[in-house]
């Protein structure tokens, strides 16, 4: 049982160090993640856990030319992912 949780716990720390240094590649390339509309979550586990897996970063520059660039979530189909499109236009 101890082994167990050892082996978890080196597990997390994988996965915190793995998001630490894919935060950094965004940051050091000037990506921005854009804010998602309509939902908090791309992603519904099995177990019932919701994660935003699904994204688009863009470059910093884009914002010149499209200013009403937007993330809008779709409905979900037979996934466990939903949708996610990329749109330029103004939403009222």
């Amino acid at each position: 049982m101890k082994e167990k949780k050892k082996r978890e716990g080196e597990q997390e720390n994988r996965k915190e160090k793995g998001a630490k240094e894919f935060g950094e590649v965004i940051d050091r390339c000037k990506l921005v993640d854009l804010s998602l509309l309509g939902k908090k979550f791309t992603c519904i586990g099995s177990d019932g856990k919701r994660s935003r897996l699904d994204r688009f970063l863009i470059k910093e520059n884009w914002f010149v030319h499209l200013k009403d660039l937007q993330q809008q979530s779709l409905n979900r189909s037979i996934s466990d992912h939903i949708p996610v499109s990329l749109v330029n236009e103004s939403i009222n």
